[in-house]
């Protein structure tokens, strides 16, 4: 057994395995003291909870492990139907668009993906209605002109806004359903997924 004081420690002293096996130990100690720290702050409503969350630990792993088993044949239909509603709302944006301040997305029947791109959606909202503009920070800290859904949500308050915005919205909710739904599967037809017990607020699983 070796033992090794974290304290005055210098990783670059041991090979690359042993640090491993170092920083192995650290996760698992550091977790420790934590935990016993933080349990006598639990309360009788969150001991509860936690006893729950780690009940649930063992039918999560087996549900990661089996995977969900995917009808092929609803799969496709379902996502025929959510392209057929995403082209369907996409032209009605045009026409609402077209006819109602001459801009046009010029969005393909045959398109799969019936969002239109940032840069079309910023002259849209920014150079034609001319909204205020929202901005966040870019990966250098500059803040940069966005037409994110936080911005899109502040901008749905503008009158002349709104339904374009709930338009919008809705394509982009349809376009994510689409984007699971066409998640590749195992040979096996199964959908394998990991679930984060404690993911989540409100208390259901989280998947990724």
């Amino acid at each position: 057994m070796k033992i090794i004081n974290t304290r005055d420690f210098n990783p670059d002293t041991i090979g690359h395995d042993e640090s491993l096996y170092v920083y192995n130990g650290l996760d698992t100690c550091i977790t420790y003291e934590v935990l016993e720290a933080l349990l006598s702050q639990l309360s009788p409503a969150t001991r509860t909870t936690y006893a729950f969350s780690r009940d649930l630990q063992g039918p999560i792993l087996d549900m990661n492990m089996r995977g969900i088993l995917i009808d092929e044949e609803r799969r496709r239909s379902t996502i025929d139907s959510y392209r057929e509603d995403s082209l369907r709302i996409a032209n009605q944006l045009n026409r609402l668009l077209r006819e109602g301040i001459g801009f046009d997305f010029e969005i393909s029947r045959t398109q799969k993906n019936s969002w239109p791109s940032d840069a079309k959606l910023k002259d849209l909202f920014y150079r034609v209605l001319k909204l205020p503009v929202q901005k966040r920070r870019n990966a250098n800290g500059e803040w940069t002109e966005t037409i994110n859904r936080d911005a899109l949500e502040k901008l749905e308050g503008y009158f002349y806004a709104e339904p374009i915005v709930k338009h919008l919205l809705t394509l982009r909710d349809l376009g994510k359903k689409i984007s699971f739904l066409a998640t590749a599967v195992d040979p096996d037809r199964r959908l394998r997924t990991s679930f984060n017990i404690a993911g989540t607020v409100t208390g259901r699983l989280a998947s990724s």
